[in-house]
């Protein structure tokens, strides 16, 4: 009898193990048939049971076990995890916690409990639960990232983004991804191992997430060095003045050429720090110096040249230079012109530093360049500055025009953007075509519009894609569904189309339109979105109104506007601006901030914060659009009420959502637009320059 037992619950066992739970749930049966009370077959029984969804019998099951044998830890442990599923935390914390009584190293009642007590609002206690674990069971990948988690509900950044790395040394989960760039972001980054920067690189690389998000991050990583300190107060102390090589870089030259997170970052994303800018300012003009032969070794220097130039094409150039500066770059451009049009040998140091002073497209010797063989560096920033925009070029002429363009305010942002594409973005993170959220867009689309776009396609509008950021973003997030991207500026869509085009990306179209005219597609749409886009039309409510219209039954409609609250440094500075006479020209957008970083004015404080600031092009569009209007959420309302829309609720960060929350409990919907209006007026700052939020047609 008891042989007989013992074989049929090791058979039970192997389909357990095997994932074959019906057979597994048969064999435990069986064994209860001969032996009901068999504590170990009730417990399995029970384990099998709550897999297979069936919680409350499994916990009677795991119960009885108990009952017969109350000294076993795993079946108090077992239970804990039935208890966590059922929504009886305090229960589950005691079981957990009995478990313990009876084998004090139990990790995973452990980390259990642990993990019971973080939702519940202890991390404290959760960290010093998961510590111990740590400490008795080694290494372990969910141990350090569940301790990661939690040190970031305490706001413990440094070391949480620690422990992130830890566990993606142990395993690369997307979770642990997902926290290592939630942690990245906002800790201070003073005291972190070089684990931490070494995945920074990969996270830029790769991209594990948009490469302008991550960019401040990585700032505050290589300004966390001292040497790194020493040359950025080196280069602000000495501005405006241009100092040779030797003198900004002395000994520590390695630390900015050599310097893997620099170079990754340089190629990645605007550099947006004023400090750094300006260190990066200066090593141009020195790098100029050396190619002209001031004794640098400039083949050392070549793979840093080349990772600069690809910065400064993607800032449209913003850095600052001086009248002798820009005579000496443009004769080393004229010289090496002259070079390649007799068909001489050029120095692959000449073609870098000229490409940080002027885009190699514009030198009109492309096929000349691309002929000859180049060190990989070299090569990378001919793709980017050559290769990339004859792309553009020959996409652009296939874009489909899909309406005329003939109201003079939208004529006049379409030579804007025809002239500084926007934004200029390199990469954005690989999503799988699951139909399932990711990190960049799943909080920005309501959980209906997921379930829809997972059983069925939908038609979505992008009203307003410039560059296509947006748009390729939401194609591969919806890979089943049809998007149609829409811009004024034909160069713009060229940009996007080449993105999409290197995706494979066959869901999205990137076409001409003007927001106005697109009733006359005669189409409907499940979702609209038009983020940043409407504020700049003549009649932002019109163009409201004609994007609703387009609105299938129950579609849903994403739009950001400009806070008139949040946006009190902009209009300072286009006062400034105005006072000025500066023009919308590079050179007048290139001195404006300069005056405006010097000008040591509480108002401009926050231009610094922003990342438009950082690119000739993004600058434009923050400082000096041709049409800008302004909204307070009173207005909004009233216009949302004259259109019959309703509001279903902003984007918000997690804090300011929290803000909210504490405030106004009995709104857990966020959707009064009243209480926003007096937490905005509290902090002006809390939406960041832009209301992003959902609607519906009434």
């Amino acid at each position: 009898m008891k042989a007989s037992v013992a074989r049929a619950l090791a058979n039970a066992l192997d389909h357990h193990r095997l994932g074959r739970l019906s057979d597994a749930e048969a064999g435990y049966r069986e064994v209860l048939e001969s032996a009901p009370d068999h504590p170990e077959a009730l417990h399995r029984l029970g384990s099998v049971e709550h897999q297979l969804g069936r919680s409350e019998l499994a916990l009677h099951l795991i119960g009885r076990a108990i009952a017969v044998n109350p000294r076993h830890p795993a079946y108090y442990n077992d239970a804990g995890i039935v208890l966590h599923a059922l929504g009886r935390h305090d229960d589950a914390a005691a079981s957990f916690r009995r478990t313990l009584s009876l084998a004090p190293d139990h990790v995973a009642a452990q980390n259990n409990l642990a993990n019971v007590l973080r939702e519940q609002g202890k991390a404290s206690e959760a960290v010093a639960i998961y510590r111990a674990a740590l400490a008795r069971g080694g290494a372990s990948h969910d141990l350090s990232y569940n301790l990661a988690n939690a040190l970031a509900d305490l706001g413990a950044y440094d070391e949480a983004v620690t422990r992130y790395a830890h566990a993606l040394g142990l395993g690369e989960t997307k979770e642990a991804i997902a926290g290592f760039i939630g942690a990245l972001v906002s800790a201070p980054l003073r005291d972190v191992p070089a684990d931490v920067r070494r995945l920074a690189v990969r996270a830029l690389a790769t991209p594990w997430a948009r490469p302008a998000d991550l960019a401040a991050a990585c700032i505050r990583l290589l300004a966390g060095v001292p040497a790194m300190r020493t040359l950025l107060d080196r280069a602000w102390n000495a501005w405006p003045s241009r100092i040779g090589f030797g003198a900004l870089f002395g000994t520590d030259a390695a630390v900015v050429l050599d310097d893997p997170l620099m170079r990754t970052l340089l190629e990645s994303a605007p550099v947006c720090d004023p400090h750094l800018e300006r260190l990066l300012t200066l090593a141009r003009c020195a790098l100029l110096d050396a190619a002209a032969g001031s004794g640098v070794d400039t083949h050392a220097a070549l793979p840093f040249a080349c990772s600069l130039a690809r910065q400064c094409f993607i800032n449209d150039y913003v850095f600052a230079s001086t009248d002798d500066e820009i005579a000496h770059a443009t004769r080393a451009r004229d010289a090496l012109v002259g070079s390649l049009t007799r068909g001489e040998a050029v120095s692959a140091a000449d073609v870098a530093s000229t490409a940080t002073y002027f885009p190699l497209h514009s030198l009109g010797h492309d096929d000349a360049l691309l002929a000859r063989a180049w060190p990989e560096p070299l090569d990378a920033l001919l793709t980017r500055q050559l290769r990339e925009p004859t792309e553009e070029r020959r996409l652009r002429d296939g874009i489909r025009r899909l309406t005329s363009i003939d109201d003079p305010v939208s004529m006049s942002v379409r030579r804007q953007y025809e002239e500084h594409p926007y934004p200029k973005w390199v990469a954005l993170p690989a999503t799988a075509t699951t139909g399932s959220p990711d990190a960049n867009t799943g909080s920005r689309f309501p959980r209906a519009l997921w379930q829809s776009g997972a059983t069925r396609p939908l038609d979505i509008l992008v009203a307003g894609c410039g560059t296509g950021q947006e748009s390729i973003e939401i194609a591969q997030a919806f890979p089943r569904s049809r998007v149609l991207a829409v811009d004024l500026s034909l160069a713009s869509l060229g940009y996007a189309a080449r993105k999409a085009h290197e995706l494979g990306l066959a869901n999205v179209e990137h076409a001409q339109a003007d927001i106005m005219r697109l009733r006359s597609l005669g189409r409907t749409f499940d979702v609209v979105s038009s983020v940043g886009v409407l504020h700049h039309l003549a009649d932002p409510a019109a163009g409201l109104r004609e994007l609703a219209s387009l609105l299938a039954p129950d579609g849903h409609m994403l739009v950001g506007l400009y806070s008139e609250r949040s946006r009190g440094d902009v209009v300072a500075a286009r006062r400034f601006i105005a006072e000025r006479g500066y023009a919308a020209t590079a050179g007048d957008i290139r001195r404006c901030r300069q005056d405006l970083i010097s000008a040591n004015d509480a108002r401009f404080a926050a231009l610094a914060l922003r990342s438009d600031f950082y690119v000739t092009g993004e600058c434009r569009d923050l400082l000096f659009h041709v049409r800008e209007q302004r909204f307070t959420l009173a207005a909004i309302a009233d216009m949302l009420a004259a259109l019959g829309l309703r509001f279903n609720g902003f984007l918000l960060t997690a804090d300011v959502a929290a803000r909210y929350a504490q405030r106004y409990p009995s709104d857990p919907g966020m959707e009064n637009l009243q209480n926003w209006e007096r937490l905005e007026a509290e902090f002006p700052s809390v939406f960041a320059g832009m209301y992003i939020f959902w609607l519906q047609k009434r």
